[in-house]
């Protein structure tokens, strides 16, 4: 391919020379023109010659590459025919019923994980979604558990930020609403169960917008069913720092917007503070009212009194129970 570009381009420029020997004289002036002209050409040539030998190299690295590729598709070939003549012979095994929502908790089984200590006994020591079984439920409960400290908290409730909306119905709170990882309520019903299967114990986690925290902490937790309007049963305040706001709301039934059973006669403590609560007459804290970005006054919002100056919105509110015993 070489030897021919190089051939036309000299017989090409052979011709181009001899012309003006064979040519009638002319006048200088028609000879010079004649000569730039041979020039212009000899330069166009050797740009073309240069095109073609590019043009060479890069079929003779297609050529290489085709090789390659035809070497690749042999050998494709060969690991397509392995892969159908092994899944023809592959017997999958059964598999086997998860024990929580993050993995397999070695032998211990689904039906045995009752609350977030038998996740952390079972070998999952980091915070997160888990799986779990409710007394007397068959199916799995979802349940996120705070690992700290060698212990496993459930966490009930959370308030972190503003995309979830607890001021809801009696049926929105008595099933639960919102993201674990994120905002949310357990649910009364999940809430209950939880709390009837064994002895736990609260600890209320605040934030404030300015970045200071505290804790509430109370040595017995619990509530009752739908039929008892899920009434608050309530231990000691053992401290923490952030005061005891619940002593208010001891022995109060639970309200929403669309069941009141509050202890005022002039309205709804649920409408008035725009969340569902364990309402008095209205309160000394407001954990699951509306949720504001930045630390403010504002009835309604989403508070703990003792701790604040009254009313003030906190950036973070999270109930959380840990298992002292099991019934």
């Amino acid at each position: 391919m070489k030897a021919m570009i190089r051939l036309v381009v000299t017989s090409v420029i052979v011709l181009l020379v001899a012309s003006p020997a064979n040519a009638a004289p002319v006048s200088k002036l028609t000879e010079s023109s004649f000569q730039k002209k041979i020039r212009y050409l000899s330069a166009r040539v050797m740009k073309d010659m240069a095109i073609l030998r590019d043009i060479y190299d890069d079929l003779t690295t297609i050529g290489k590459r085709t090789k390659d590729f035809e070497r690749n598709m042999a050998a494709l070939s060969v690991n397509v025919t392995s892969l159908g003549e092994f899944y023809h012979n592959f017997q999958p095994t059964p598999p086997q019923k998860p024990t929580s929502a993050t993995g397999n908790a070695g032998n211990v089984a689904l039906g045995d994980i009752r609350d977030c200590t038998d996740v952390l006994a079972s070998g999952h020591t980091r915070s997160g979604v888990y799986s779990v079984t409710l007394a007397s439920l068959e199916s799995p409960t979802q349940l996120y558990c705070r690992m700290e400290g060698g212990q496993a908290w459930n966490i009930i409730q959370r308030r972190a930020d503003s995309s979830v909306d607890f001021n809801r119905n009696w049926e929105d709170y008595k099933n639960g609403f919102g993201d674990l990882e994120g905002s949310f309520w357990l649910g009364n019903d999940n809430i209950h169960l939880l709390t009837n299967q064994g002895r736990y114990r609260l600890q209320v986690r605040l934030e404030r917008f300015n970045g200071q925290s505290a804790r509430a902490d109370y040595n017995f937790f619990r509530i009752k069913d739908e039929e008892n309007r899920y009434q608050l049963l309530l231990g000691d305040f053992t401290g923490g720092g952030g005061g005891d706001c619940l002593y208010y709301h001891d022995f109060q039934y639970f309200s929403t917007s669309d069941q009141d059973n509050d202890e005022i006669s002039y309205g709804s403590c649920a409408v008035f503070l725009r969340a569902g609560w364990w309402f008095k007459d209205c309160g000394q804290c407001n954990p699951n009212g509306v949720y504001h970005n930045s630390a403010i006054r504002a009835s309604g919002a989403a508070t703990w009194n003792p701790w604040t100056y009254y009313m003030e919105s906190l950036r973070l509110i999270e109930f959380g129970l840990l298992r002292v015993s099991m019934a």
